[in-house]
């Protein structure tokens, strides 16, 4: 019976302390450097190509430095999730290089889909933005299609 309630009690006492530890700035408190990084967790982007239309993304930002994501830019058919690191150039300010594999209609590989972006985290940690370039990059190098814009984004986790 002890051990059971001193378990329940430790779970309660984790529980109440990890929000705690993530408060400063919002993201992820790193106990090694004594900082939060404040692009950790999932955002849900809306982004916005110069030309063509706007598109939903979930992109999930690890304390790693790896990058999750997925949008509706096309069916999942023709594209697949993607991957990629973030690296912080300043104080709320973040690198982002992402990688997805792109089908055509009939499931051929068409390209891997390349986008560079700079994030800015505001100062409330709930919400982001920046501009972004991308290329579509064939199987030998051949660049298909490039082009920019620009994209928000707000915190789903916090």
């Amino acid at each position: 019976m002890f051990a059971r309630t001193f378990f329940a009690l430790t779970l309660c006492a984790v529980a109440l302390a990890a929000p705690a530890a993530a408060a400063p700035g919002r993201g992820v408190f790193d106990v090694a450097t004594g900082k939060s990084s404040p692009i950790v967790g999932t955002w849900l982007w809306t982004v916005a190509p110069s030309s063509g239309p706007s598109f939903m993304e979930l992109e999930t930002y690890e304390p790693s430095g790896s990058i999750t994501a997925f949008d509706d830019a096309a069916p999942s058919s023709q594209e697949t999730g993607s991957v990629g690191t973030y690296k912080q150039t300043g104080t709320l300010t973040y690198a982002e290089h992402d990688y997805q594999f792109i089908y055509d209609e009939k499931g051929k590989f068409v390209g891997t889909w390349i986008v560079s972006a700079i994030d800015t985290v505001s100062a409330s940690g709930t919400s982001m933005s920046g501009p972004y370039t991308f290329q579509l990059v064939s199987a030998h190098g051949k660049v298909l299609q490039s082009g920019s814009g620009t994209s928000s984004a707000v915190r789903l986790d916090g």
